[in-house]
């Protein structure tokens, strides 16, 4: 293995072990740029890998995540408000947070108060792209799929700024996810319709894999922001992974 690949690998392990407070799986290694394995490895090694990551998440102390939070908001809000995004009127998607995700809430309420339009995911079918409901603080909420709370409003919005949750990311900002491919099926919606969207990933320093062996069906995102840093990979939307990044 070429030395800085082996360098990298190291230090995706060291952000690990920062983050856990212990020592990281031994399949952190398993899967490297230069292999070449058929689809069912791939899926089979997504589930290990996000298992453990969501564990991972977890495990980390409240106070770091809130921190963590605090630190990746203060990051996108700085990357969108330098392009001149974040004007009133402009919808931006986000999430509920669950699982040890980092939690966005404050920095979308103070958005609310700017006059943007904070809106959240819904699932209202299986296999399909999902929808957003308008989200306020306090605004009345219900369950929806696994017991997610949504907006009750069901009136839908078209994002123009997405934010995507990731279990996992490589630096081809190529994201894992949970599996369900529904985030897949919204960007690859927007593009049929032509939609002028921009979307980045968030997640924790410590989630970075050298790759996720993106399929044909992974969207690659515009770019991915974390507690640590941040960058941007081309258009995003590109399906060839060519790795291509710019810090931010």
């Amino acid at each position: 293995m070429p030395r800085p690949q082996r360098m990298h690998i190291l230090n995706l392990a060291m952000r690990c072990v920062r983050f856990t407070g212990g020592d990281c799986p031994s399949r952190l290694w398993l899967m490297e740029p230069n292999q070449t394995p058929d689809r069912q490895q791939i899926m089979d090694w997504r589930r290990s890998e996000r298992q453990r990551l969501i564990e991972q998440r977890v495990r980390a102390p409240v106070e770091q995540r809130q921190r963590h939070s605090a630190q990746i908001c203060q990051r996108l809000d700085a990357h969108w408000r330098g392009q001149g995004r974040l004007e009133s009127g402009v919808i931006v998607s986000a999430y509920w947070p669950l699982r040890g995700e980092p939690d966005l809430r404050p920095w979308l309420g103070e958005l609310c108060a700017q006059g943007l339009i904070c809106v959240l995911p819904v699932v209202v079918q299986k296999a399909a792209p999902l929808q957003f409901r308008r989200w306020t603080p306090g605004c009345a909420m219900e369950k929806g799929f696994w017991n997610i709370p949504v907006p009750a409003d069901p009136t839908p919005f078209v994002p123009q700024l997405l934010i995507s949750p990731v279990v996992g990311y490589d630096r081809q900002c190529y994201r894992l996810g949970y599996g369900g491919g529904y985030f897949d099926r919204t960007l690859e919606l927007l593009q049929s319709q032509q939609r002028a969207y921009q979307v980045m990933g968030v997640g924790y320093a410590a989630a970075e894999l050298t790759t996720i062996h993106p399929l044909p069906h992974d969207i690659a995102l515009h770019g991915i922001v974390t507690e640590e840093q941040s960058w941007t990979c081309g258009d995003g939307g590109s399906r060839d992974g060519d790795g291509r990044a710019s810090q931010i």
